[in-house]
């Protein structure tokens, strides 16, 4: 009878630990959820700071550019030489410079991109890792749950038939 009494109570502690187990891997997941999702949330952050930081740059070449021209005009309005083919190579040169500035950071612009994605998705995989150690845990749990029934299946059933005959005897 008590091999009995001793098998229920291990039975019952297994369970409570079970589900007590199955609640914490349910809050931990929650939790992970939340921090992956502020984690997203301040990547797209940084990903629009880079997007302005990106623009600014952008009318900034284009600004340089501009003086640029500006100044080779005036230098050769001033050198009376506005027909030279002198300025028009320059001219040629400060516009081709300029594109190859907004190409430079328009390709800087896009490994950006490539990055912050790329650590978005690292964020997604780690939240589905997290999922499926939580499931693991819960399978980890009732394995363990199951063999314990297994294992004192005698006992119990014992205990169960002790119990009944002392409860339904009418002693």
């Amino acid at each position: 009878m008590l091999q009995a009494v001793i098998a229920g109570a291990g039975l019952a502690t297994a369970a409570v630990g079970f589900f007590k187990g199955q609640k914490a891997s349910k809050q931990a997941e929650a939790a992970q959820a939340r921090i992956t999702q502020a984690s997203i949330q301040a990547e797209r952050l940084r990903f629009k700071q880079m997007t302005l930081e990106t623009r600014r740059r952008q009318r900034d070449i284009i600004r340089q550019g501009m003086i640029a021209r500006s100044t080779a005009v005036s230098g050769a309005s001033a050198a009376g030489a506005m027909q030279s083919s002198g300025l028009l190579g320059g001219l040629g040169q400060i516009s081709s410079l300029t594109g190859q500035a907004l190409q430079s950071q328009g390709e800087n612009f896009q490994i950006g991109e490539g990055l912050f994605q790329a650590n978005v998705d690292k964020m997604n995989a780690e939240m589905s890792l997290a999922k499926a150690r939580g499931n693991q845990a819960t399978a980890s749990g009732l394995f363990s749950l199951g063999s314990s029934l297994v294992t004192n299946a005698g006992g119990i059933e014992s205990g169960y038939k002790s119990a009944r005959s002392s409860l339904f005897s009418g002693t």
